[in-house]
C-alpha cells in the first residue's frame, strides 16, 4: 500500500499514531520514501512517499480509524463524520 503526500514525513508519524504503526528502519534522507509497519506485525507494510505536487483530485482509498477522536483531531485529521461517536 502507498501514500502520496507533500509533507510525507509528517503524515507517516500520523498513521504510526492512529494505526499503532512504527517507521521501519530510518529514513536515509527527507526526501525518500517512510516505510511503515504495525508494530504488532499484523499489519500491512504501507510506503508514505514525497511529492511535490499538491493533491488535486478525490482520494482514491481511505482507511476508516477507530480511536480517540479528539487526539486523532488534534494530530490533524479532519473529521468527516461523528456517528454515534462521542468528542467531548
Amino acid at each position: 500500500m502507498a501514500l502520496d503526500a507533500q509533507d510525507h514525513q509528517k503524515l507517516a508519524d500520523w498513521w504510526c499514531v492512529a494505526l499503532g504503526y512504527v517507521w521501519r528502519g530510518e529514513a536515509r534522507s527527507a526526501d525518500d520514501p517512510v516505510p511503515i509497519v504495525d508494530a504488532a506485525g499484523v499489519g500491512p507494510l504501507i510506503w508514505v512517499n514525497p511529492v511535490s505536487e499538491a493533491k488535486t483530485v478525490k482520494n482514491r482509498m481511505h482507511l476508516d480509524v477507530f480511536g480517540d477522536v479528539g487526539e486523532l483531531v488534534s494530530l490533524g485529521a479532519v473529521l468527516v463524520r461523528n456517528k454515534g461517536v462521542d468528542i467531548d
